[in-house]
């Protein structure tokens, strides 16, 4: 009887240590996974390429085509400087 409350006891204490180890390893990996998202979210994407047209307003153009009769009116206000589009 006392084998069998000492191998209880000891079978209660395994457990609970193999509880805390799992618990330990399983907030150890979600901080792991959270501090990798945070830096993998932490690049900046350029918002120009360098490249002729990154500052063209697709709305304003639309505007601009949508107010247009013909299609050399609309690109004579595309390319006029005082359109700034």
């Amino acid at each position: 009887m006392k084998f069998m409350q000492s191998s209880m006891r000891f079978y209660k204490f395994l457990n609970c240590q193999i509880m805390k180890k799992l618990s330990h390893l399983t907030l150890l990996f979600l901080s792991c996974l959270i501090v990798t998202n945070v830096f993998a979210q932490n690049t900046q994407q350029p918002d120009s390429l360098g490249l002729p047209g990154d500052n063209l307003n697709l709305y304003a153009v639309m505007d601009l085509f949508q107010s247009s009769e013909t299609l050399e009116g609309f690109e004579r206000k595309l390319n006029s400087i005082d359109t700034k589009v």
